[in-house]
This record gives structure tokens, C-alpha cells and sequence, in this order.
């Protein structure tokens, strides 16, 4: 599995309190402003909410079976309605106890292009190393990791 040191864990650290919240577009200095200046409020651009789902299965406990069909769930009760509609996908990490870095495969999502409202999505469990600390994480336009499972040979 092909990892990158990319964690959703700091970007909801960073960007996702409240679990759903709106953020205000910031215009960073330009020539005409000094580099201390603060940032402001970029005139013409609105605000946009950031949705970050809570997976509800796999839980802790979980074991899934390589070349099994499976299928991640996740709350979608404060979904805003704008973004129902909007595509996500799923994909496989792992964390080290004590470690930020979830080990993201990007390159190979379990599963894509799908509305972040359906709430869930199947497919099947890929040739992976067996281990007990895999985590899933479903992005829409936010990331959430589900907490650690297990994935086993058949």
C-alpha cells in the first residue's frame, strides 16, 4: 500500500470545529499591502461550509476479511442540504499508536464518485497486509476517520 504523510486528524484539528461550520474566504497581502498586515475578508466571495462526517461503521472491533465485500456508513443527519450532492470517496490508512500519520492510500480509493449523502458505500476489502490498526476515511470536502479495525487474510 502506497501511503502519504497526509492525516485528515490535522486538517479537522485545523479546520473542522464545529463539525459543521462556516468559513469566511481570507485575501492573504499583496503587493500593496505589507507582509505583517492582516489577513482580511475577501469582498465578492462567500462563505463555505465544511461537512465532516462521522463514520459509524467499521467500529472499533471490526474485522474484515480480504476479497470480502464490506460497506462504510456514516452519519449524515447535519449534512447541509447543498452538500448532499457532493462526491466523496473512501480510502484505507493506518495508525501507529502515538503517531498523527494515518498512512493514506490516495491513490487507491476503495470507493469513489459517490454522493456524500447516501451515507454509505460498499466494495470490497483489497490484498492488503493484515493488521490491527486500519482506519477509513470519507472525504466529501472535509476527511473523517473511522476508529481502528482489523483486516484479515481469508
Amino acid at each position: 500500500m502506497f501511503s502519504l504523510p497526509f492525516t485528515s486528524t490535522l486538517l479537522s484539528a485545523a479546520l473542522l470545529t464545529p463539525i459543521v461550520s462556516s468559513v469566511d474566504a481570507l485575501c492573504l497581502p499583496n503587493d500593496h499591502q505589507s507582509p505583517s498586515a492582516n489577513p482580511v475578508l475577501c469582498p465578492g466571495l462567500s462563505r463555505r461550509t465544511v461537512y465532516n462526517p462521522e463514520i459509524t461503521s467499521p467500529t472499533a472491533g471490526t474485522t474484515w476479511t480480504i476479497g470480502s465485500q464490506v460497506t462504510v456508513t456514516w452519519d449524515v443527519s447535519g449534512i447541509p442540504q447543498d452538500h448532499r450532492t457532493a462526491k466523496s470517496r473512501v480510502v484505507l490508512g493506518w495508525i501507529e499508536p502515538g503517531e498523527l500519520n494515518e498512512h493514506l492510500d490516495l491513490e487507491h480509493p476503495l470507493a469513489q464518485d459517490f454522493p456524500v449523502g447516501q451515507g454509505q458505500a460498499s466494495f470490497v476489502v483489497p490484498e492488503v497486509q493484515p493488521r490491527d490498526n486500519y482506519v477509513v476515511v470519507v472525504f466529501g470536502d472535509s476527511g473523517n476517520h473511522s476508529p481502528p479495525f482489523s483486516i484479515r487474510a481469508s
